[in-house]
């Protein structure tokens, strides 16, 4: 369907040639029915560059014998499908100026404002940056200029900025001032003149209105956007200006100067006293260009714009330089103890205004992966009277970028005064909390991991490190406890310690700590199955880190911190003997002991003697067994998956049974019985592995990672089978 369109879009265009060439060769009706024709595919899929091109001659035919109505009805629907080619630019301006083979100045000003319109959407800037010449010397004609202002705000550049250029925007501003035409555009694009050479432009000149470069038609943009993104598998959009590799310069009173408004004037950026030799940011139009000059690029005099411009940014952490950190630091601590140094205000645009800033200092410390002492200072000051509502995601997200300390001193200004406004006041709050610190960790793990390889770190760092996880799984405990059966409170704290499990233990400085018992003995009991997946996947990565500390302690590593004690070894183990129990062994709630061979190190899920007996009692009245009742065959959340597990085994050797199928819950007992009967002949081992392994294929490897390391005898099995099917393969 869409082919169709495209051809008869395609033969609509071929029609406007004639009729735009020879006068009378259709009438109005054919005209408008052509271009209607157009419009239908246009606003839907775009044109192509080969039809931009066809059109963009049928406008620039001179004579056009196309009425202005068809000709802005035309310039209205040139979409564009993809980035527009070099060719359709060239085009653009070659029917520019004056003269018999031009078309009239209206139509030219509406494919002026065209090129403006589809700035962004442009294919490369090579070529009209070339043209540079061409279009200033078209500034002296009054129905382009605005326009022609607006390209070349955009488009210039130092090398383009040349003492004949000033002095020619100086003419047409005072020949302006005596006709009291608008003067507005040429006074931005001069703005912009002075900011790269703001010696040699002296004087004040009048600060053009901010706005008067903006979008002419921001519904027509919108329509092209959609256009794009529907159309274009290499859809990249218009250049966003805080991911550019080009400086991009605002026009209007708050680029300008510091006014009194609702935000924080943040310099641009800009490299005074530059001479012809010198290389600087300006002058970067690629990021192909960026990497060429990056040896040579000299930074910026207001160093503090990095908060602001992206480019800046990649250049400070390309070239790191302590100089420029204290600058900007320097800036950062002046202004925020000048004009953030509380939070009480009660003013909305003062509130505005902080969230603004802080978000902006924010992603620059997300970019440096550094707190800046000024920052943090900062942060201690406010939080000392933050009421727990105001920019909580972006003081969090900086208090992520905390150092590694003594703990007291983090706990004492940072935690505890966190801690206070979110912990335990409602679900949400809880969950910010919890998330706050899942991250904290992991840009720890980011920062400091590597480092681990060249530096020795401090006992008190480490047991900073040990002090902080412990905290936060009180914080995990209270939360459980404060909302019972919340998924969202239960995911935030798997999630913190699905974190803790990809810190690097192999450095020394990170140390595994458990979670409080009550935790893990929830999430066994949840009810969920994804849950007790997610904490077996947990402990059993655990289970790793602990055999990583053994063989590092037995080998001398030297970056290792040495074993664990005993004790806390033993207590890990204890939450494997229980979960096996629970699930592979059919002993649910054992209690091990220096008597029990089988349940050593079992705590017997920590249940009380009278709370094991009343479980008893109550499995006794419904005539079942306390010892399977979590098996994988009974467990409430396992149950259904080993049916369907046993179905599938059924139904795949269906050939080999009588008819003969399975009741009810899968145990050794059964399967004898079943293969006596004529039914599936299948071990209960082997049963159990089918089932851990479809668990695994439905998203739930948790389980199967916990078992298959934990159980020996299952990694026997396991890797039995797995020997003897690549014998029968091969």
């Amino acid at each position: 369907m869409e082919v169709c369109c495209l051809i008869r879009s395609h033969n609509a265009t071929c029609l406007l040639c004639p009729a735009a060439s020879i006068r009378n060769s259709h009438s109005k009706n054919r005209i408008a029915s052509v271009i209607d024709s157009i419009s239908q595919h246009a606003t839907v899929c775009g044109l192509a560059n080969d039809s931009l091109e066809t059109l963009i001659d049928v406008l620039a035919t001179s004579p056009c014998y196309l009425d202005q109505s068809s000709v802005g009805s035309i310039v209205k629907i040139l979409f564009p499908r993809r980035k527009v080619s070099e060719n359709v630019v060239v085009k653009v301006v070659g029917s520019l100026g004056q003269g018999q083979s031009k078309p009239s100045l209206a139509t030219q000003a509406l494919l002026l404002r065209w090129l403006v319109m589809v700035y962004d959407f442009l294919e490369s800037y090579d070529v009209l940056s070339q043209l540079y010449g061409v279009l200033f010397n078209l500034l002296d004609m009054i129905t382009l200029r605005g326009h022609l202002c607006h390209i070349l705000s955009s488009l210039t550049r130092r090398k383009h900025v040349k003492p004949f250029r000033i002095q020619a925007l100086y003419v047409l501003l005072l020949a302006h001032k005596q006709s009291l035409g608008n003067e507005q555009p040429l006074l931005g694009l001069l703005q912009v003149y002075k900011d790269y050479y703001p010696d040699v432009i002296v004087g004040e000149i009048t600060t053009a209105r901010a706005g008067v470069f903006s979008h002419p038609n921001i519904e027509w943009m919108q329509k092209l956007l959609l256009i794009q993104e529907s159309n274009a598998d290499d859809y990249s959009g218009p250049s966003d200006t805080r991911s550019s590799f080009r400086i991009v310069r605002k026009i209007g009173g708050r680029a300008m100067k510091r006014q009194k408004t609702n935000h924080i004037a943040i310099p641009e950026v800009h490299t005074f006293r530059s001479i012809e030799a010198s290389v600087t940011l300006e002058d970067v139009e690629d990021v192909s260009d960026f990497v060429k000059k990056l040896d040579k690029l000299e930074l910026p005099n207001q160093l503090v714009a990095v908060l602001e411009d992206p480019l800046l940014r990649k250049l400070i952490s390309l070239k790191p330089s302590d100089g420029a950190n204290l600058r900007i630091n320097n800036w950062l601590a002046a202004c925020l103890s000048g004009e953030l140094d509380s939070p009480s205000v009660s003013d909305l645009r003062s509130a505005d205004r902080t969230e603004q800033f802080l978000s902006r200092v924010l992603e620059y410390t997300r970019s440096a992966r550094r707190l800046l002492p000024a920052v943090e200072d900062f942060l201690k000051n406010y939080l000392r009277a933050w009421d727990g509502n105001s920019h909580t995601s972006t003081l969090l997200g900086l208090l992520c970028f905390l150092p590694i300390r003594e703990f007291e001193e983090l706990h004492r200004k940072f935690f505890t005064l966190v801690d206070c406004q979110l912990n335990g006041r409602d679900e949400t709050s809880t969950i910010k909390l919890v998330a706050f610190y899942t991250e904290l960790i992991r840009q720890w793990a980011i920062t400091y991991g590597n480092q681990a390889q060249e530096i020795e770190f401090s006992e008190e760092e480490s047991l900073a490190l040990r002090n902080t996880l412990s905290h936060v799984g009180q914080i995990c405990l209270v939360g459980l406890a404060n909302f019972p059966g919340s998924n969202l409170i239960a995911d935030a704290i798997l999630c913190f310690y699905e974190g803790t499990c990809a810190t690097p233990w192999e450095n020394g400085l990170f140390r595994i700590v458990l979670p409080p018992d009550q935790v893990v003995y929830y999430f066994v009991f949840s009810g969920d199955v994804m849950t007790l997946s997610r904490i077996c996947g947990i402990l059993s990565k655990y289970k790793r880190g602990f055999e990583l500390s053994l063989r590092q302690a037995q080998s001398g590593h030297p970056n290792g911190a040495g074993e664990y004690p005993r004790d806390y070894v033993n207590h890990f183990n204890g939450f494997l003997m229980d979960i096996c129990n629970l699930v592979w062994r059919n002993r649910a709630f054992k209690w091990g002991g220096s008597d029990s061979k089988q349940d050593q190190n079992a705590l017997g899920c920590t249940l009380a003697n009278n709370v094991a007996l009343s479980l008893q009692r109550a499995v006794d009245e419904r005539e079942e067994s306390l010892l399977t009742l979590f098996s994988l065959s009974h467990s409430a959340v396992l149950a259904q998956f080993s049916a369907e597990c046993f179905r599938m085994l059924e139904n795949a050797n269906d050939s080999e049974m009588r008819g003969i199928r399975h009741a009810g819950p899968v145990t050794q007992k059964s399967l004898q019985l079943l293969a006596t009967n004529g039914g599936l002949k299948i071990t209960y081992s082997d049963f159990r592995v089918a089932v851990l392994r479809a668990l695994g294929k439905k998203g739930l490897g948790g389980i199967w990672d916990f078992m298959h390391s934990t159980m020996i005898s299952l990694i026997q099995l396991t890797s039995g089978a797995d020997s003897s099917r690549a014998a029968s393969l091969g």
